[in-house]
């Protein structure tokens, strides 16, 4: 009984009691105030690529629709040793489009840390750096204005994250799911104050946040954010501005390798967070301890609501059990309720994918938790990966 009741305690607090606090601090948090200000910054956008000729030439064209002023915007495609027609086909964009403010950087390393690491020495001081993937096509056509309003409005802005999601066509039904879910609670954190991290797909950073990424870092996206964090600077979530991913995991054991490979990353980065444990705010570190109890304790967690479920039942019946379960769906529903969608992404509540996908899309993430709490002291990996298979 101890067994369940623990376990029912855990995954309250991971789907429901998260979200109710953030809530209560979004009701609590003073009103900010937009700064008046008309003058753009520059910006860098920065794409990095390995073999990426199936998604480059969509990714330029993408980006020459934006509606930055040319004079103050500046592409660096930065290719990491391709060894397909990547370089070139940009080098032929670039001659296409003359007054684009398109530059090509060969990489002497392939990974995207050192990849980044090589631009970033390419940029000043000053400005505004956008990170977006090859594969990330970025809407509306107005996102980089967007993107450096949000800087403009707060001077405690460091970092800015777009509303991600998978290419609809393409992505399994309980990756649409997941992701709508993720979206809100991104939002909802930074209502609350922070979003605890922004998504590789697309970001944007004032230059004077890092001056390169950690040789070691593994998860671009995870580092930044909590630097941001150590530095007592806001990261913000836009829901106005989209990254949609063109290229998606056809399968569910692909999707697997490739939670894994995120999720063991993810982890690594949150332990180096906590190595500045000290530095961060108290909102922070609530966070960093949520993100921490969700990857190492979560998963095993729901391990022990199966054991202790049967342990339950054999004991004392049936009804003990779903009167746990009533009450844990209920406080589940509730907080759903809770992460109200902003305006420009309103749908009419939560996505809901087939409960078999979603059941699957469930079974498959805990799997994959809990393979790297066992496995991530004994694997490590770089910036330097296979994508998944289109």
């Amino acid at each position: 009984m101890t067994l369940f009741l623990a376990s029912c305690g855990a995954l309250f607090v991971h789907f429901s009691g998260y979200i109710y606090v953030l809530w209560l601090l979004k009701r609590f948090l003073p009103a900010r105030h937009a700064e008046e200000t008309s003058e753009l910054p520059r910006v860098t956008v920065l794409v990095p690529t390995h073999n990426e000729e199936r998604y480059i030439t969509g990714k330029l064209e993408n980006l020459l629709r934006q509606e930055y002023p040319w004079n103050l915007l500046r592409v660096i495609v930065v290719d990491g040793r391709s060894s397909d027609r990547t370089p070139d086909l940009v080098r032929g964009f670039a001659a296409r489009n003359t007054a684009f403010p398109l530059e090509m950087l060969a990489a002497k390393e392939q990974g995207k840390i050192p990849q980044l690491n090589e631009a970033l020495r390419l940029v000043d001081g000053a400005g505004i750096v956008v990170v977006s993937d090859a594969d990330a096509r970025v809407f509306p056509e107005t996102a980089l204005l967007r993107l450096a309003r949000r800087f403009l409005e707060c001077h405690d802005v460091g970092l800015v994250g777009g509303w991600t999601v998978p290419n609809p066509a393409t992505a399994l039904e309980g990756e649409l799911a997941y992701w709508d879910k993720e979206n809100r609670l991104r939002h909802l954190e930074t209502l609350a104050f922070s979003s605890s991290i922004v998504i590789a797909p697309l970001y944007a950073f004032r230059r004077g946040l890092v001056e390169r990424f950690p040789d070691d870092c593994v998860a671009d996206d995870v580092f930044i954010s909590w630097e941001a964090h150590r530095r007592r600077l806001r990261v913000v979530y836009a829901p106005e501005v989209e990254a949609r991913e063109e290229r998606q995991a056809p399968t569910y054991l692909q999707l697997a390798l490739q939670k894994f490979r995120k999720c063991h990353a993810y982890s690594t980065e949150l332990f180096r967070a906590a190595g500045s444990f000290s530095r961060l705010g108290r909102r922070m570190r609530f966070y960093l301890g949520i993100k921490l109890f969700q990857f190492f304790v979560l998963p095993w967690a729901s391990l022990g609501f199966a054991f202790g479920s049967w342990a339950v039942v054999a004991a004392r019946g049936w009804l003990p059990w779903l009167l746990a379960c009533a009450a844990l769906a209920a406080s589940v529903a509730l907080a759903s309720s809770l992460i109200a969608p902003p305006p420009l992404r309103e749908r009419g509540g939560l996505r809901v994918a087939a409960i078999a996908p979603t059941l699957l899309n469930f079974a498959l993430l805990n799997t994959v938790l809990l393979l790297n709490s066992l496995l991530w002291p004994f694997w490590h990996q770089t910036s330097r990966y296979r994508k998944a298979s289109p």
